[in-house]
């Protein structure tokens, strides 16, 4: 039917051969239906038609002699005096050597929907449709539209959505006709990316798509670095990426693709940090609580009575200043307790600090379970040394040290702070929502990281008393390939 409603396209299925008639309204009555005159009517067999939204091209299917295989899908344009042109075959990426039938355009006149039992139907004829005025590729509608049975008809009210028969057990009949919402295919495009150059880029990886909204596995693709890059359809939703592989940490990232989203293509970075070392989670800011039994008075007094060495092995390294660790107490009248003392910090910066460890191989904060505001700086040595707390006195200092000494870390030591100067400045590489492992900057000393309000991390390297010496080192860090770092106050 045309879309004025003003024209019908009938086929007579019983007859033995098939032809295209067609009839108009007037007057409140259909005129008596008539055969289309040639070039459309042949000696072969027409068994569909559709007319175009202006009315002007004549869509329909024909096994006559000339085609690709079985029927195919011709059209035809009206010339100036309303009559059909020769019919050309819409060629060999629409027809097959299979039958093509039931073609459909969308109101726009953009796609034509039709059915087909080639281009590897799952099952007789599926349904499948293609951007005609592009040259588009061919796709194939999904399940329920298509399944193992023949799939004939869909009429498209637009690209998202039409009308298709098909059996349902809770239906009416044989074949009911539903209204469908449609998405069209989008090719994801993931490309796969290392952290730094050791990466080994003839590994094999594993690449698992993941349809979060059906619980399902969409694909699993082997790739390489070297090969860099894959493409997997889909449609939009929720889906998850995992990356597996000998020697990378696993990757995994969710991404979400709204109804509405319009690209063909959604482009994906997939960056994999190669396995070198044990990660390094440094500058935790966020304050905890930690609890502790007050010692009995004897017990107090011999402990600041102990002689603790002096540790003067450890050298003094340009670091991110250690801000002051305020302890209050509260003593209740019997369990004498000693309320959970809180990590505060202030402007100032102190002149000394409490090491608590050294270590080749870095660790996760997990690691100091009862307290925070523990700071990890990496040396020119390798080795990754973990600080807490500041005091202006080395007496201090000494407070920290003991309270810390009771809470299980038995070989902290005072160590003093760099002079202060009026600013520090230190380069910010990156911000990220989602923190990365340290190991991820290997090829620079001296990288810590700030969790900021704004649950932003924050990515800094090094410590600077001065502007130009910032600036200086700049420079070297973008040679390293941080293009986007830059000098900012500390």
């Amino acid at each position: 039917m045309s879309y004025d409603g003003n024209w019908l396209y009938l086929v007579d299925d019983f007859a033995p051969i098939a032809n295209i008639f067609d009839t108009f309204f007037e007057d409140g009555y259909w005129v008596r239906s008539k055969k289309l005159k040639k070039p459309i009517t042949s000696k072969s067999n027409e068994t569909h038609a559709f007319i175009s939204p202006d009315g002007k091209t004549l869509y329909f299917t024909s096994d006559r002699p000339g085609g690709y295989g079985g029927l195919d899908i011709y059209k035809s344009t009206q010339d100036q005096k309303e009559r059909w042109g020769d019919p050309v075959n819409l060629g060999p990426k629409i027809n097959t050597e299979f039958n093509e039938e039931n073609p459909f355009l969308t109101p726009d006149g953009k796609y034509l929907f039709f059915s087909s039992e080639g281009h590897n139907s799952i099952g007789g004829y599926d349904i499948f449709y293609t951007d005609i005025q592009a040259n588009g590729e061919i796709e194939r509608l999904g399940y329920p539209i298509n399944s193992a049975d023949d799939n004939l008809f869909f009429f498209p009210l637009s690209i998202e959505s039409g009308y298709a028969s098909y059996f349902d057990p809770k239906g009416f009949g044989p074949l009911d006709i539903f209204e469908v919402k449609i998405f069209p295919s989008i090719f994801l495009k993931g490309k796969l990316l290392a952290t730094n150059e050791i990466a080994n880029e003839e590994s094999n990886l594993t690449i698992s798509i993941s349809n979060l909204d059906e619980s399902k596995v969409l694909a699993s693709i082997n790739s390489t670095l070297s090969e860099g890059s894959f493409t997997q359809k889909i449609v939009p939703g929720n889906y998850q990426v995992k990356v597996t592989g000998d020697g990378f940490e696993d990757f995994i990232t969710d991404f979400s693709l709204a109804d509405d989203y319009n690209s063909p293509t959604y482009d994906l970075d997939l960056l994999l940090n190669p396995i070198s070392q044990q990660p390094l989670i440094a500058e935790v800011v966020q304050p905890e609580i930690i609890k502790l039994i007050e010692p009995e008075p004897e017990q107090q007094i011999e402990q600041v009575k102990e002689v603790v060495p002096e540790v003067k092995t450890e050298p003094v390294v340009t670091e991110e200043p250690v801000k002051p660790l305020v302890v209050e107490v509260v003593k209740k009248e019997e369990k004498k307790v000693v309320s959970e003392p809180k990590i505060t910090f202030s402007d100032e910066i102190g002149t000394y600090t409490v090491q608590i460890m050294a270590l080749i191989v870095p660790v996760t904060p997990e690691s100091f379970t009862n307290i925070s505001g523990v700071s990890a700086t990496r040396g020119a040595d390798g080795f990754y040394r973990y600080t807490v707390g500041a005091a202006e006195t080395k007496e201090e200092a000494q407070e920290i040290r003991n309270r810390l000494v009771q809470l299980g870390y038995k070989g902290a030591f005072v160590r003093q702070l760099p002079k202060p100067v009026k600013y520090h400045y230190t380069i910010q590489i990156m911000a990220l929502r989602n923190p990365v492992d340290l190991k991820r900057f290997s090829n620079l000393e001296n990288v810590f990281v700030e969790n900021s309000p704004d649950n932003i991390y924050r990515y800094n390297v090094g410590i600077y008393n001065t502007l130009d010496n910032a600036n200086y080192n700049l420079q070297r860090v973008i040679e390293l390939g941080y293009k986007d770092a830059f000098v900012k106050k500390k």
